[in-house]
């Protein structure tokens, strides 16, 4: 059986287009709740107390979190 491994990764240059797609997966219902991750990423470079993570599944993003946006 196979394991998998999911984290916590950093978003670089060369994820986070990704992790800015991973948005077009939620449902309408969703959408009303959270925020597209672009959006979130704006608002953590306007934040000096934001942290964001992708979350990846073998280090392939499948999600995204953050704490302390505005």
């Amino acid at each position: 059986m196979e394991t998998k491994q999911i984290s916590l990764i950093e978003v670089t240059k060369e994820n986070w287009l990704d992790v800015c797609r991973l948005s077009r997966t939620l449902t309408q219902d969703q959408r009303k709740c959270v925020a597209d991750n672009v959006v979130s990423f704006a608002e953590a470079h306007f934040n000096p107390n934001a942290w964001y993570r992708a979350i990846a599944l073998d280090n392939v993003p499948i999600g995204f979190a953050s704490y302390g946006g505005l």
